[in-house]
């Protein structure tokens, strides 16, 4: 199949693309500008056998903030927030949101933290819960 990065740089206008991207992704991408919404859910010491320290570690998830389009929006946790406010550009604060139930019993859906960031940044999008979970 096509390889989502060469999907992505060819994606349709009113497409809307969901990616979630490891530390090691973010360390290496060279988008600038590209996104119209990022979410960073956690910024914790996982991958410590990858990155040097937790800096370098914390300083690959921020990465994502500079792929963002002009006016484009950064969520983030309450923690990640507090933790590196002085890192982030105006993010707005991310708490995981109730889904209403139709929509995950209709979907076979979870409600998990990443169903949650990934309908919030759809709706920062212009795509309603309906085609979300379609």
């Amino acid at each position: 199949g096509t390889a989502l990065s060469a999907y992505a740089l060819e994606a349709k206008p009113e497409e809307v693309l969901i990616i979630e991207l490891s530390s090691f992704q973010l360390e290496m991408l060279e988008l600038t500008g590209r996104f119209d919404a990022a979410m960073i859910l956690n910024i914790t010491p996982n991958h410590l056998n990858r990155h040097a320290s937790f800096s370098e570690y914390a300083k690959a998830k921020l990465r994502i903030g500079s792929c963002l389009k002009p006016n484009g929006k950064l969520f983030a946790s309450k923690a990640v927030v507090e933790a590196f406010r002085a890192d982030l550009a105006h993010p707005e604060i991310f708490d995981a949101m109730p889904i209403a139930m139709e929509y995950t019993v209709h979907s076979g859906m979870a409600e998990t933290p990443n169903v949650q960031a990934a309908l919030a940044l759809s709706r920062a999008c212009g795509v309603s819960d309906l085609q979300f979970f379609e």
